[in-house]
């Protein structure tokens, strides 16, 4: 990343933290274990003394294990002579915040900078699969909002959004589990066993439930669910028009999501 180095989005003036505040933030973000490369000005180092303390918390979260200054004059045919610094930080506690790796000095070109990095940085730590973006899409999206603020991300299914923030109960209300299940790439697992997906009947989008028994089937219906015999097996459905999100609210009320899956868009 490549944070502003004194200015913050919809705040005037210069800000002598910008820099450090950005590098908090996507720290905070990133999943245990990955990897963060940020370049900063050069004298947003670990060992000037403006800002050791301000690096000692961040390696209460994330460990500093390389940083290096580039002279300004590597940007000079860019059109900039002023001096960066590259800083790479694991997404784990340092065993003493205090400590910072030696200074390499200031990189006079990117070949010795490129050396630097082969001899002086470690390989990366594991980083577990499921915390990763899932590979829904590729296509990078950049949004300003009506304030300024720009922002780029990729789009990822309501299942997956609701999984990265969370643990334990899913925090998709019912409006959203609605359009997430008529999306068609998610499946939603029920407490006692009942599951909800999207299923293609007589040539129609419909939301199933299925998983449940000939006890529950009264109550059920009294949520609002509506049942039909097909190919002599009894089948309900969670209305798909406007009082959809109503029945599966009752629903989730009653019956918990205990997990949200994904599938291909049938």
């Amino acid at each position: 990343m490549n944070p502003p180095f004194s200015v913050m989005a919809n705040v005037g003036g210069r800000m002598a933290d910008a820099a450090f505040r950005h590098v908090a933030s996507a720290l905070a973000r990133l999943a245990p274990g990955g990897r963060l490369v940020t370049i900063t000005g050069a004298g947003f180092a670990p060992d000037n003394r403006a800002w050791s303390a301000a690096f000692a918390r961040l390696q209460e979260r994330g460990r500093v294990v390389f940083s290096a200054a580039i002279d300004g004059s590597v940007y000079a045919k860019h059109g900039t002579t002023i001096p960066t610094r590259l800083t790479v930080i694991d997404k784990l506690p340092a065993d003493d915040p205090t400590v910072f790796p030696a200074s390499l000095g200031v990189a006079p070109d990117v070949a010795t900078l490129i050396g630097w990095l082969a001899e002086h940085l470690p390989a990366r730590l594991p980083v577990d699969p499921s915390a990763g973006v899932p590979n829904e899409s590729t296509r990078v999206y950049r949004l300003q909002t009506d304030a300024g603020e720009r922002i780029i991300g990729r789009k990822v299914s309501p299942a997956s959004a609701a999984n990265a923030t969370t643990t334990g109960a899913t925090a998709l209300t019912p409006d959203e589990a609605f359009i997430a299940l008529m999306d068609g790439r998610t499946i939603l697992d029920l407490s006692e066993g009942l599951q909800l997906r999207r299923t293609r009947v007589m040539g129609a989008n419909r939301i199933e439930l299925s998983g449940f028994t000939d006890t529950m089937r009264e109550r059920l219906t009294a949520y609002g669910l509506f049942h039909e015999i097909i190919s002599w097996k009894l089948r309900m459905f969670v209305p798909v028009d406007a009082n959809g999100p109503a029945v599966l609210a009752r629903l989730l009320d009653r019956w918990p999501v205990e997990r949200i899956g994904e599938r291909e868009a049938a």
